[in-house]
Formats: structure tokens, C-alpha cells, sequence
């Protein structure tokens, strides 16, 4: 008996250079992993997606793929091929101590899509791969994969027969790379079959800000009175969830919650404002990379001019500001619905002395 919804897997072939030899050890890969997963009781699905076949230029999206959505016609295509799968297998030779660029630079174009999947890694190279794989675990791992313990290490003088060093060669791994091959198998599927779990519960549960009681008063019974309870808990909670609801809010009028915070600064100051100020004054909410992503941004789509004194909005810049102020008016009447103007002050003066207290800066623009 097999399972009803096949486990889908992506073969990644993760090198793009002519003359590759990543080619070859992605076809050996498929043929092991498909007939060992045939003598199993789950139905599994396994497919080779080509990097190279997705045109991919180097990260070119307006936003980080943590904080927007696609706005490129090739990242939406990438977005929908990997998707689809629970679980993949990379495929990457070693450069220079670590991943092509090309392999690290498709990961970095998706965050939702490879969320809460699982992977296994075969790796070669001169001594393995295994460099590669080492720097690509840490990557995968900011994008919520897990990877599984066993990895494939091929060894570019002991598995490929190569007269010329210039030329792929002929692919001829030695036998107990099946063996080694078939159980990052077991462990991939394994781990992919839980994690689809996660996502089946998290796409049912309720979207962060969202309250399933229609009081909130009438707390679970396993739950410990408010009284008891940590404020930093429900602090973190209600930042990840008030966040989470203004850039999504903010996306459906084509605008990242960074750029927001950067518009509202240059309308503080309409005649204009250092990058520098901008930096440190923003600093606090998000990174330096995001705010400086944001600046080359709403440069790009006109909202600002940059002169290398001073960032200045323009009457574009301007009248998304008006758009995005829209936005956040109707998110804060969203936000204190039920709530009296006293309990909302009571509230904020709350957080802004338990800042204080625990030694922190209690400041807001």
C-alpha cells in the first residue's frame, strides 16, 4: 500500500557552465533514488529541475524574498517550479571552497517556496564537494530546509574516468555511493514527509493576527492566567503579527515595509536628508542591507532622488507616500478595534517603561 499524495522530489542540478559534469550525476541520482524508493511503501515522485533551464539572472527582485513578492515573470516561474516538490536533492560541485554562485543565487530568489521542505546534498570535487555542501547546509537553513545528516561525496579523480581535465569525463561512481546515496534517501523522505505535515497544520491554523475565541478573555484552560503570563512573549507575538499584516498590506500596493519607513522619513524632511540619518534613524526596525535595498529601490521606481548629499522624494515618491499612508490608517483602525483610546495609551506606556526598565531606549520617531 502506498501513500495517497505522492512525496515530490527535485533533483537540483545546481552547476550552469557549459561542459558541466553535474548533468550526469543528476541522472545517477534520479535512477537510484527512484528505485530505491519503488521497493517502499510511500509514493514518490522524483523529477530534475535544471537551474540553467530558469534563465535566472543574478537577484534582481525590487525585495528580499523573506519581505515581498515576486515582481519578475522569471521568478514567478521559479517560484512555481520548486513549489511544487517536498523535498530536494542538491546538486553541486565545489568552487573555490564553496557552491557555484549560480546554485546559492536561485536560493536566494525564493524564501516562502523552499520553507518548511527538506534536502539531501551530493556534492563533488577534487576531495568530495564536501566544502560546498558545508557552506550550502548554513544556506538552506535560513530558508527553513532542513537537511539530512547523509551526503553524497564524490571524488572527481576516484568516481569520473577524465582524460582531459577540460571535459566532463565519463560518470563512474564507485559502488557504495549507492548504498551512502540510498539512505540520504530514506532520511530525505522521511524528514519530507513530516515537514508537509507542518505545512498541511500551518496552512490551516489561523493567519498570525487572527483570533479564533471571540473573547479573548476566555482563555484555554491548559493556558495560565494573563496575570502570569510573560509580556515579552505577547510582545514578540504581537510584532510578528502586526509585521506580518503590513507587508502584506503594503505588497498589494507594490511597496515593502522598509520602503514605507523611508518615505515617511523623507516626509519629515521635504528638503531633503542624509542616507547616513535615514540609516540610523530606521536602523532599529529592520538591517542595513534591507534600509540600503529599500534606498536602490524607490530610487529605481522614482520615488526619490539621490544626489549624494541628500535623499530628496520626488511628487512620485510622494504620492505612494499618500497611498502607503492610507494603508497604514486603515491598518491601525484594523488594529485597536474593541480597544478603547485609554487602554491604547495605558498599552503603549506599558511597553515603553518595561523597555525601560530592562535597560533599553524607549524612542519612536
Amino acid at each position: 500500500m502506498t501513500t495517497q499524495h505522492p512525496i515530490r522530489i527535485a533533483v537540483v542540478i545546481g552547476s550552469t557552465r557549459p561542459g558541466r559534469r553535474s548533468v550526469m550525476v543528476a541522472e545517477w541520482v534520479r535512477n537510484v533514488a527512484e528505485q530505491h524508493a519503488s521497493k517502499g511503501l510511500r509514493a514518490v515522485e522524483i523529477e530534475i529541475v535544471d537551474i540553467a533551464d530558469g534563465v535566472l539572472p543574478l537577484f534582481d527582485e525590487p525585495v528580499p524574498a523573506a519581505v515581498g513578492k515576486p515582481q519578475n515573470e522569471h521568478t514567478r516561474r521559479w517560484a512555481a517550479t520548486i513549489a511544487g516538490f517536498d523535498g530536494y536533492i542538491f546538486i553541486t560541485p565545489e568552487y573555490n571552497h564553496s557552491m557555484p554562485a549560480s546554485l546559492k543565487n536561485a536560493i536566494d530568489y525564493l524564501y516562502d517556496e523552499w520553507a518548511d521542505k527538506a534536502a539531501g546534498f551530493v556534492s563533488y570535487g577534487i576531495n568530495g564537494g564536501t566544502r560546498a555542501v558545508e557552506h550550502l547546509r548554513n544556506i538552506v537553513a535560513e530558508v527553513k530546509v532542513a537537511g539530512v545528516r547523509s551526503q553524497v561525496a564524490l571524488g572527481l579523480f576516484d568516481d569520473f574516468t577524465i582524460d582531459d581535465i577540460a571535459e566532463p569525463g565519463t560518470f563512474t561512481p564507485a559502488e557504495h555511493h549507492v548504498d551512502i546515496a540510498t539512505r540520504m534517501v530514506d532520511e530525505l523522505l522521511d524528514w519530507a514527509t513530516a515537514l508537509r505535515g507542518v505545512r498541511e497544520r500551518s496552512a490551516s491554523e489561523p493567519e498570525l493576527g487572527q483570533v479564533q475565541s471571540k473573547d479573548v478573555k476566555d482563555w484555554p484552560s491548559d493556558m495560565q492566567p494573563p496575570e502570569n503570563q510573560p509580556i515579552g512573549f505577547w510582545t514578540a507575538r504581537a510584532g510578528e503579527a502586526i509585521r506580518a499584516r503590513t507587508r502584506g498590506a503594503l505588497a498589494e500596493i507594490g511597496m515593502s515595509q522598509p520602503e514605507w519607513w523611508l518615505l515617511h522619513q523623507l516626509s519629515l524632511y521635504p528638503g531633503g536628508v542624509s542616507r547616513s540619518n535615514v540609516i540610523e534613524t530606521i536602523g532599529p526596525n529592520d538591517t542595513v542591507e534591507a534600509i540600503e535595498i529599500a534606498i536602490e529601490s524607490s530610487e529605481e521606481k522614482g520615488w526619490l532622488a539621490d544626489d549624494h548629499t541628500a535623499l530628496r522624494w520626488t511628487d512620485v515618491g510622494a504620492a505612494q507616500f499618500d497611498q502607503g499612508q492610507d494603508v497604514q490608517d486603515t491598518l491601525q483602525a484594523e488594529r485597536i478595534q474593541g480597544i478603547s483610546t485609554d487602554d491604547h495609551v495605558t498599552t503603549i506606556e506599558v511597553l515603553q517603561r518595561t523597555i525601560v526598565n530592562v535597560g533599553g531606549h524607549a524612542w519612536h520617531w
